[in-house]
């Protein structure tokens, strides 16, 4: 799994370390034993999935972080199992990444997993988003919050804009089956699409500005 994981980065311009590789067979193998007790994920039974649409499609939101310096703080909302956080930070320790889901036990395993990984750079808080963000998470605090698959892009909007300073950028990651649209309180979205490395799947960021 090291050794495709790290040409698959590769491939994606967002190049990891051995030790960063390792780290990924790592969390594979904390999720396997931790998924035989609580639902993490459904691609646990299909190493290549797991690699690629879990990990790998994870790594997609340095494709625009990177360009415009990848330090800060990063809020990663409604993660479950720790995607796309987790992964954001093995592969940029310089990212501050704060991972938040409203099921207490994902939430054990991100801790777990922060844990045996040895992040000291991810936090793990469980909270519920209402409409317009968090009661339990800080205002005007992150410089980038990102979803990976949980809800529609206007909703995620509403979630972060409180939390988001001014100029933060939220990235919405998204298939081909959803298309950008205004949001208030942001200015207009900006697109980068991608493939993934091995199955050639489509996917897109749309990235807004806070106003």
């Amino acid at each position: 799994m090291q050794d495709r994981i790290r040409a698959g980065a590769e491939a994606m311009g967002l190049p990891l370390t051995p030790l960063q590789g390792g780290a990924f067979t790592l969390l594979a193998a904390e999720l396997r034993a931790w998924g035989k007790k609580i639902n993490l994920t459904a691609l646990l039974k299909d190493e290549e999935r797991m690699t690629e649409e879990l990990f790998l499609d994870s790594l997609s939101p340095l494709l625009v972080i990177k360009d415009r310096g990848r330090a800060g703080r990063l809020l990663d909302m409604g993660t479950g199992a720790g995607f796309p956080g987790i992964p954001l930070g093995i592969a940029a320790p310089e990212l501050e990444i704060t991972l938040a889901d409203s099921v207490e036990k994902k939430s054990l395993f991100q801790r777990h997993a922060i844990r045996k990984l040895g992040l000291t750079n991810v936090r793990a808080v469980t909270t519920r988003f209402e409409p317009d963000g968090s009661r339990q998470l800080p205002v005007n605090h992150f410089d980038w919050a990102v979803a990976k698959a949980v809800a529609e892009i206007p909703v995620l909007g509403g979630w972060a804009l409180g939390h988001l300073k001014p100029c933060g950028r939220l990235i919405c990651m998204k298939g081909p089956g959803e298309a950008a649209v205004s949001l208030e309180g942001y200015g207009p979205p900006e697109e980068t699409s991608y493939s993934l490395p091995f199955s050639g799947m489509k996917r897109t960021l749309y990235e807004y500005e806070k106003c």
